[in-house]
């Protein structure tokens, strides 16, 4: 009976045995996977030398040389094996088979203790040879940034820089908006950042090495909205360095549950970015606005400005309710005194796109939700203020800003002339005729000033798409493709969601938009695709035109009608898919 006891414990060990070194007997073939999570293509591709890295190279060889110790280690306990099963009792025999089963398996933990070693070692190096590759390795839950299909399980709204943006200036405040409201005192500690929950650290370096609380200061007007500003500069003047930001999965909402659901791990959302060697000293501009000057619209227009790069939110968005305000906006007749009217000032498309929603309700559209409206048959007066200066020299605002300022806090730019002038700080407009005035200020004045009318009607007419690409069913789509839409209308920016626009595939991504002419052009931003794999995109019924009509019915070019059209054919849907 102990004879086969023994033997059975013989077995048990010669299975373990094969399985931990199965690992080395196939070290050719797993390598790559175990170290660099398959990325020998893209790392081939990058540094521009030869098909293998050399990292590649050298794991390969410790692999294969730890692999042939490892069948050493199976042949002696196999040999081991052999010799108890055959001894036949003999106690030299038994001793001998114990003493090389005893050396094997202390070799085999040698040899386990080595890889683990060299592997980590290995490691090391790359991470400290790529920049961004902490939060890439990091991010490999699919219910966190890296790999989500939207921002941080659907929680976060925008942020800035943008995920893998570059060259960005080492003054810049990093911001973060959250799509519910957040417990305070999840993000700050007083007036500084909470780095039990929020770490700003050199990507290089990982979090354990992230920036003290005392040096950022963190600032919100919504508990939605949170402005990091850093007391030093980020980076270095002589080299480019990448940073990440990482949001603990311990932030919390206002009502004390979670922000980042289902998510394994400490990190609830992170994301990287690289910091250039510039100070940015540029006043942020106005590239467009709708309604455009002197114009004649429907009275159910929204109001939209978009800037040459992103603004601070907190200087451009808000409640309003009295001329004081950072951007005002007033209704007035040609002989009455200016009439302010009630809305919010809702921020975008990265932070550089500024739309107004006025109180007034004044219809629904065709899906059944509220209208609101402008006064009707009036001139309206739009003034966007620039802040002060802290000095005539200087483009930087002083704070608390009284203007509008982009994300290293320059002031506005409106005359466009690249000259920080600041701005005239009005107490109240003048009234406005948008048959003779012009656009923009007279004299050393950056605010901005510009008028069109309304008439009495209210546009009821749902935005078409006219054009889609990569087209639908298309095969061998080029992995970096990324898909636009193309619309009949100006769409609204606050619309232009991953709520709205989902993007159907194992992806991260992000939209972007352009306005040509009357036209609106959506981007899908993405992680690359993957190869021989299908994507799809639906566009929901909530993205809504400049005259808040939703997209439904959801018409194309070849359908109207439905109350849906998907892929020219009408259908019971709220929303469209497209693969």
């Amino acid at each position: 009976m102990m004879n086969y006891k023994k033997k059975i414990f013989i077995l048990i060990v010669f299975c373990i045995s094969l399985l931990s070194i199965s690992k080395f007997v196939l070290a050719d073939q797993t390598e790559e996977k175990i170290l660099w999570d398959n990325k020998a293509n893209q790392i081939s591709t990058e540094i521009g030398l030869a098909d293998e890295d050399p990292r590649i190279i050298i794991a390969r060889i410790i692999n294969v040389f730890l692999g042939f110790l490892g069948i050493i280690v199976v042949i002696l306990i196999m040999y081991a094996g052999w010799l108890w099963m055959t001894g036949g009792g003999d106690p030299d025999n038994i001793n001998k088979a114990k003493a090389i089963l005893r050396n094997a398996i202390i070799g085999l933990v040698i040899i386990l203790s080595s890889w683990g070693i060299a592997t980590y070692i290995i490691n090391k190096l790359y991470y400290a040879t790529n920049t961004n590759t902490y939060s890439q390795r990091k991010q490999k839950n699919p219910n966190t940034g890296f790999g989500a299909r939207k921002l941080g399980t659907n929680i976060i709204a925008s942020h800035y820089p943008e995920r893998d943006q570059l060259d960005v200036s080492r003054n810049t405040k990093i911001i973060v908006t959250f799509k519910e409201i957040i417990a305070t005192s999840s993000i700050i500690t007083g007036i500084n950042l909470n780095t039990d929950n929020v770490k700003i650290y050199q990507s290089v370096n990982g979090p354990d090495n992230a920036i003290s609380g005392n040096k950022v200061k963190v600032y919100t007007n919504d508990n939605k909205t949170f402005i990091f500003e850093t007391t030093e500069y980020l980076g270095s003047p002589s080299e480019k360095v990448s940073y990440t930001v990482s949001l603990g999965r311990n932030i919390l909402k206002n009502n004390n549950s979670r922000a980042f659901v289902g998510v394994v791990g400490e990190v609830g959302y992170e994301w990287s970015f690289e910091v250039g060697t510039n100070i940015d000293h540029t006043s942020p501009k106005l590239e467009s606005v709708v309604p455009v000057h002197s114009s004649v619209n429907p009275r159910n227009i929204i109001v939209q400005m978009n800037f040459s790069e992103s603004v601070d939110p907190i200087s451009a968005s808000g409640v309003f309710s009295d001329v004081n305000s950072f951007i005002n906006i007033t209704a007035s007749t040609t002989s009455s005194t200016p009439i302010n009217i009630q809305g919010t000032f809702h921020i975008s498309n990265k932070y550089r796109t500024v739309e107004f929603f006025t109180d007034n309700a004044c219809g629904v559209n065709s899906c059944g939700q509220t209208v609101y409206c402008l006064p009707a048959l009036e001139n309206i007066a739009m003034l966007i203020k620039s802040a002060s200066l802290i000095n005539s020299s200087s483009t930087l605002a002083t704070f608390p800003y009284d203007g509008v300022v982009d994300m290293a806090g320059n002031s506005f730019d409106g005359n466009g002339d690249g000259i920080a002038q600041g701005g005239k700080n009005y107490n109240n407009l003048p009234p406005f005729n948008a048959n003779t005035d012009t656009a923009s200020t007279t004299g050393k004045s950056d605010d901005f000033l510009w008028s069109f009318e309304t008439n009495n009607n209210i546009d009821i007419s749902a935005p078409v798409i006219t054009a889609i690409e990569p087209e639908i069913g298309k095969a061998g789509v080029a992995l970096s493709t990324r898909p636009t839409i193309h619309f009949s209308k100006l769409i609204l920016s606050n619309t232009i969601t991953t709520d709205n626009i989902i993007f159907g595939g194992d992806k991260n991504y992000w939209l972007g938009r352009t306005n040509v002419d009357n036209n609106t052009i959506i981007y899908i931003n993405h992680d690359r695709f993957s190869e021989d794999s299908n994507y799809s995109i639906e566009i929901k019924s909530t993205l809504k035109d400049v005259y808040q009509n939703c997209y439904n019915p959801a018409s194309s070019i070849t359908c109207t009608g439905g109350p849906s059209c998907c892929e020219g054919v009408s259908s019971a849907k709220n929303s469209c898919f497209y693969e």
